[in-house]
């Protein structure tokens, strides 16, 4: 039997309408559905996640077309900085009060996708105008609480944009910008200020950072005085269920100058003032370990992955993990002898 053109071609066009019904979204109930089914899934590999992006774009051109009520099922994924920035900036109140009926945990995380992508800072104008955005909502605001969340998210996942911690080029190797940022965004969430940049002036100083790869991170600050003797400050941020916790400050402590006459001598053996920035000793996870110092109007930093971890590294590097926690058995925070 000889088939007719017409038909064949009504019957292409059957099979291609049912494929596409089948694989790509076509409409929001659609996508939502796709989307719920994926998330139901313990394993977000799986085929049924394989359109997830395509039906988030298609719930994101909904409420560009003017369906508000997708935005629900939008703020299950805090990642799409740049649909919340623009959203924010054209509709500020409407988006704020939107993200303010969901749950704490959900306000922080999509807070903390506003403040934008994880390993790299929001453009610098992007920057200015978020953050001008969320400075005029008013203080009688119902949004002024949570405005002022997002306002510190964007601070500190952005600090490398406003606060020179380091002097130019201290990084200088491959991954020099995620440093920075890294290094930027815990400092400032710890109130801590730059070290370098009054080097001259300042008395002695030495800071010792901790980053851990999973958002635990603590700082102590040695500070001494024209008596020999000097004081130790502490601070520490664990993580916590719904994600990085709140900072804890420790009361300052007072150390003898003999302790700092320990301190100052096993950094002697680390070789710390001639010592690099940094050296490609990087593994794919642990902790950053990061010391800066002011003496005598001189500034040096130090970074190093897991120090002393291993007793393949050289005596220098296991000296300087030794400084380092010397500093935190003195604030009372001693620290276990791994990465």
């Amino acid at each position: 039997m000889r088939i007719r053109p017409s038909f064949l071609g009504a019957t292409l066009l059957l099979v291609l309408g049912e494929y596409l019904y089948a694989s790509g979204p076509a409409s929001e109930e659609k996508a939502i559905a796709r989307i719920e089914n994926c998330l139901r899934q313990s394993d977000s590999s799986k085929r049924a996640c394989a359109d997830l992006n395509a039906n988030i774009d298609v719930l994101i051109r909904a409420y560009r077309n003017g369906d508000k009520a997708v935005l629900s099922e939008i703020f299950k994924f805090s990642y799409l900085t740049s649909f919340f920035d623009d959203t924010l900036l054209s509709d500020t109140d409407g988006f704020l009060s939107a993200v303010n009926r969901l749950p704490t945990d959900r306000q922080n995380a999509i807070a903390a996708g506003v403040a934008g992508e994880q390993f790299r800072t929001l453009p610098k104008a992007r920057f200015v105008a978020i953050k001008a955005a969320l400075e005029a909502v008013p203080q009688n605001s119902p949004n002024r609480v949570l405005a002022d969340t997002c306002l510190k998210a964007l601070l500190e996942h952005n600090a490398s944009l406003f606060v020179d911690y380091f002097p130019r080029d201290t990084f200088t190797g491959p991954g020099a910008d995620l440093m920075t940022l890294w290094y930027s965004q815990v400092l400032y969430a710890f109130g801590e200020a730059p070290l370098w940049r009054d080097a001259h002036n300042a008395e002695e100083t030495w800071r010792f950072t901790l980053m851990g790869a999973w958002g635990q991170s603590r700082t102590v600050t040695l500070s001494v005085h024209s008596s020999g003797a000097g004081s130790v400050r502490l601070k520490w941020r664990d993580r916590d269920p719904n994600g990085v916790g709140k900072v804890q400050v420790a009361d300052s402590v007072g150390i003898s100058a003999d302790q700092i006459h320990v301190f100052l001598e096993t950094l002697k053996h680390a070789q710390f003032w001639n010592a690099p920035p940094e050296i490609p000793d990087g593994g794919f996870d642990g902790a950053e370990w990061v010391l800066e110092g002011v003496r005598e109007g001189r500034y040096h930093l130090v970074s190093r992955w897991c120090p002393g971890a291993f007793e393949s590294q050289p005596s220098e590097v296991r000296a300087f993990a030794k400084a380092c926690r010397l500093l935190l058995e003195y604030a009372g925070h001693p620290y276990k002898p791994d990465c």
